[in-house]
């Protein structure tokens, strides 16, 4: 009888030590948490300095870039980060990360300080335009490099690292992916609002100098776990040489590539063989719908941020404002387990469907409140064709705000610097709300 009782003991401990993450745990989440919270400080931050400094033009300049950056590297550093150590290929996408975040924070501090004493669009200042615009330009590569690192090392955490953690320990993978997935959530309700608040209370520059600091901090403190990680589980010194396969399957596919080229050359030429092929496919209804669906979604990223800044909104507030949005986010993945289970996935499906809508229809209503610039008809009946080309090149020039202004918003008569903010509040209130009817709908 005692020897059963010890071993019941003996697995009842076992069962309930499971149940808290070990020390390697402990230092993975917590290096995930600084990842997560420095990156998402700085998406937020970075569009409120860019709006700042060029107007919302410059912000759509820096995402069209970072956007472009990522499409085409993605592949090559997923792919680099597969014929690497784990310990090399994550430890370099860390560095290449927070270097260039810092990087891109500096040179955005030297701007705007060129820009303190006096325009740099000034005809007298041609060598300091010359160097703000350098600035700009390497700060946004730098900001889209950074990004592209972000990704790759996000990839690294949840894809990889936890992966063999987690079979070496023989714990419930979806448990510790729940636990990462509640870190990076919870960074995106946190951050917004705490970025806001820093960039009011400290102004752009040194927010830009904070932020430097920051990067070279979090990456030493991040780097020193990750090998204390790495050395101690050793599994995650062993990794199956990916080159060898890779070379196999290509030498194995060549010959039927060969043989099929020339027939899928002449199909792909015909437009008509493009649409047959995605109409013969089973998911072909799903798919066109979640594309129809994605053409519906208001983002709540740069443009928007940097639309609801030009508008009279403050830092603070454009930050409470997506942190609203990211918890109607949670709201909306938590709820989905609930509803699928009793109403199926279905009606669910409907459900988080209808209720994007009802919340894209605030967003239509916004256009026609109090502070709206849409106004389609002085603009048609002022409008004049020598008009137009000078708009057109307007289009193209950077114009910052008056960097002297404070907001001072007077809720009473929601006006901020006497200007209404009730279209763009409305706006960005709806945007926020359909968070919780779009992520429903990811997972079906």
């Amino acid at each position: 009888d005692q020897i059963l009782y010890d071993l019941k003991l003996g697995n009842f401990r076992e069962r309930f030590l499971r149940l808290f993450p070990t020390f390697p745990f402990v230092k993975l989440y917590t290096a995930y948490t600084i990842s997560c919270i420095g990156d998402r400080l700085w998406t937020f931050a970075v569009t409120l300095i860019l709006e700042y400094i060029g107007g919302i033009r410059l912000v759509c300049l820096d995402q069209l870039i970072e956007e472009i950056i990522i499409m085409l590297l993605s592949s090559f550093v997923g792919n680099w980060l597969d014929r690497q150590t784990r310990k090399r290929g994550t430890l370099t996408v860390l560095a290449v990360n927070n270097v260039n975040v810092a990087l891109s924070a500096a040179l955005l501090a030297a701007s705007i300080r060129m820009n303190y004493k006096k325009p740099v669009d000034d005809p007298s200042n041609g060598v300091r335009h010359g160097i703000s615009v350098t600035c700009l330009i390497l700060a946004i590569l730098c900001c889209s490099l950074g990004c592209l690192a972000s990704e790759a090392e996000k990839l690294a955490f949840t894809k990889d690292w936890i992966v063999v953690m987690t079979a070496k320990e023989h714990k419930t993978l979806s448990v510790s992916n729940a636990v990462m997935k509640t870190i990076d959530l919870s960074s995106a309700v946190i951050s917004p609002s705490l970025s806001g608040i820093l960039t009011d209370q400290l102004g752009y520059e040194l927010a830009c100098i904070l932020f430097v600091i920051w990067n070279l901090v979090s990456w030493v403190i991040e780097a020193l776990l990750l090998r204390n990680i790495y050395y101690s589980v050793p599994e995650l010194a062993t990794r199956t040489p990916l080159k060898e396969k890779t070379d196999d399957k290509a030498k194995k596919r060549s010959s039927k590539t060969s043989e099929q080229s020339d027939k899928i050359g002449n199909c792909w030429n015909s437009l008509f063989y493009v649409f047959h092929v995605y109409w013969s496919q089973t998911v072909f209804t799903a798919a066109l719908g979640l594309a129809l669906l994605y053409m519906t979604v208001l983002g709540f990223d740069g443009i928007a941020i940097g639309y609801g800044r030009s508008q009279g909104l403050s830092a603070t507030w454009l930050g409470i404002l997506r942190s609203i949005g990211s918890a109607c986010g949670i709201a909306g993945v938590l709820s989905y387990t609930a509803f699928e289970t009793n109403i199926g996935v279905r009606r669910t499906g409907l459900i988080g469907f209808t209720a994007q809508q009802l919340a894209l229809y605030v967003c239509i209503a916004s256009v026609w409140l109090p502070g709206s610039p849409f106004d389609p008809y002085s603009y048609f009946s002022e409008l004049t064709l020598s008009i137009w080309l000078d708009r057109f090149k307007d289009a193209f020039r950077f114009a910052p705000m008056n960097r002297t202004e404070v907001v001072t918003i007077n809720w009473s008569r929601w006006t901020s610097n006497g200007h209404s903010i009730i279209s763009v509040f409305t706006l960005l209130i709806g945007i926020a709300l359909a968070r919780f009817g779009m992520n429903p709908l990811k997972p079906l």
